[in-house]
């Protein structure tokens, strides 16, 4: 590194995989799985000296979409990103006309949380897709609470506003598979 290079990496794709990874680690040591399919180092060099950057393609695009297809049978990220994280859909999360109401995200966190979300996300007039962790339930339950790994952790939006902004369809929400949370021997209810 010269002087004056900045060491701060970026991977501005990435942020589904920074999110399932807080999923993950919550819940149990490493290794994560993910989709390495989708990581550009696995690429034939000249695919990548294309490219111009070294990273995550992210999941939904079209990059993902034309990777998948080309290198690895057309398989879809969603479905191998799910069961290699050992992730469910959250009830729910494809309806689009259902909007969950603040006492089902306390529920929906203290059984299985924390719960991995994808969502548009707008800044400065520009929106893109975008994942985050929903991590929590504000005062009177009018606001979430998320870890977005755009350095954003202990983010906050009202529950209307979470609701208008995440994804609906079946991988929209993902929960770690099981029966949830156990306290003092007990299933959390």
């Amino acid at each position: 590194m010269r002087p004056g290079q900045s060491s701060v990496l970026n991977d501005p794709t990435g942020c589904w995989y920074a999110s399932v990874n807080m999923v993950g680690w919550y819940f149990e040591a490493g290794p994560r799985q993910g989709v390495p399919e989708l990581y550009s180092g696995n690429l034939p060099p000249e695919v990548r000296a294309r490219l111009g950057f070294q990273g995550h393609f992210a999941t939904g695009s079209a990059q993902a979409r034309a990777v998948m297809n080309a290198y690895h049978g057309g398989q879809s990220e969603h479905v191998l990103l799910a069961e290699r994280e050992h992730l469910e859909p959250v009830s729910n999360c494809a309806r689009n006309n259902y909007n969950y109401g603040g006492l089902q995200v306390d529920q929906l966190l203290r059984r299985y949380g924390p719960v991995f979300f994808y969502w548009v996300k707008t800044v400065r007039g520009r929106s893109y897709g975008h994942a985050s962790v929903l991590i929590g339930i504000g005062k009177r339950e009018t606001e979430v609470i998320y870890h977005d790994p755009e350095n954003l952790p202990n983010s906050r939006m009202t529950l209307d506003q979470f609701n208008q902004v995440r994804q609906r369809w079946m991988y929209g929400m993902m929960r770690k598979s099981g029966f949830g949370h156990v306290l003092r021997g007990h299933n959390i209810a």
